[in-house]
């Protein structure tokens, strides 16, 4: 298995793995927005498969949720380059190096 991850500025300015990611919109679902925040960021079109995980908050803030996507071909790319830097695929092995280095 492959995740995608997108490579994004923190908030110091250095770049940081992650998996794509945003906020929810008024009238929007958790899984609309996952769908919506992957295509914007990526240009891929996914499908929702389910609900993945969830992530403590801290105390200042909501948690994170963590939904699992299908995409049956296509090339990830750089879609929102004000956001994202790169994107790639990594296996569970290969995104571990890349997130925790």
């Amino acid at each position: 298995m492959r995740v995608l991850l997108v490579q994004r500025r923190a908030t110091e300015g250095a770049l940081s793995w992650q998996f794509p990611a945003g906020k929810i919109e008024p009238g929007e679902t958790p899984e609309e927005a996952a769908v919506r925040e992957t295509q914007e960021e990526t240009g891929l079109r996914v499908a929702h498969k389910g609900h993945w995980g969830a992530q403590s908050a801290p105390d200042d803030g909501p948690g994170d949720s963590l939904h699992r996507m299908s995409a049956r071909r296509g090339q990830a790319a750089v879609a929102s380059a004000g956001e994202v830097a790169d994107t790639v695929w990594a296996t569970l092995d290969e995104k571990a190096h890349l997130v925790y280095r």
